[in-house]
């Protein structure tokens, strides 16, 4: 099994990986000089969403350690949670779409689209 999940995904998608990713950081993990655990766990989410985003714009798609996988998940579940909150709106569907594509699944902005449309039917 490769040690990594490659993520093919528009511009629009990745930017919402990375942004998860790094908030999640500071929310979940907020850097703390007595917490060690802390640290480390939120150096790896800023150095995934920093890698992710360097392959991407090198070769047009990004990877993400499978060791990361549920870190990543509860980060864009998260982030599609906050924004739940804050705007006062469904993005269930939303986020749905945006774990196939951190599993790797093949996603297109149409299906993100449909996805956000189908949410605010909800």
């Amino acid at each position: 099994m490769p040690k990594y999940i490659v993520i093919q995904c528009s511009e629009e998608m990745k930017q919402i990986i990375c942004i998860a990713l790094r908030n999640f950081a500071c929310l979940a993990y907020p850097k703390n000089p007595n917490s060690e655990c802390n640290l480390v766990a939120s150096d790896a989410l800023l150095n995934a969403a920093d890698h992710f985003e360097k392959e991407f714009s090198e070769r047009g798609v990004g990877s993400i350690s499978r060791r990361m996988r549920r870190m990543v998940k509860t980060a864009v579940e998260a982030h599609y949670q906050i924004i739940a909150e804050l705007e006062n709106r469904v993005t269930i569907k939303q986020c749905e779409i945006l774990l196939k594509v951190c599993e790797g699944e093949f996603v297109d902005d149409e299906q993100l689209i449909e996805a956000e449309r189908l949410d605010m039917l909800l």
